[in-house]
């Protein structure tokens, strides 16, 4: 679903997999379900056409919450970068 982010060898992959070492960084991953999810909600809560790439980013936010690396009182900022009027076929 999200073909942006389905990079077998990013070109900058070593230096992000250290980037992530270095700050104790994670990373997670969603499923495409989660991915469609959160399109559709992000659409819903905030009327923002998400395309799938950017809407793995506000699917991670509840993981993140349950594993603790987030509380309810932290502030979260979700970047989206891509717009949905791309991928309108897959709301």
């Amino acid at each position: 679903m999200a073909k942006g982010l389905k990079i077998p060898k990013p070109l900058a992959g070593a230096w992000i997999l250290k980037s992530l070492r270095e700050s104790r960084g994670l990373a997670l991953k969603v499923s495409d379900r989660e991915i469609h999810r959160a399109m559709l909600n992000v659409a819903k809560r905030d009327g923002l056409l998400v395309e799938p790439s950017s809407a793995a980013a506000f699917a991670v936010v509840p993981k993140l919450y349950d594993i603790g690396a987030i509380d309810a009182k932290d502030s979260v900022v979700v970047i989206a970068t891509g717009s949905g009027l791309k991928t309108l076929e897959q709301f």
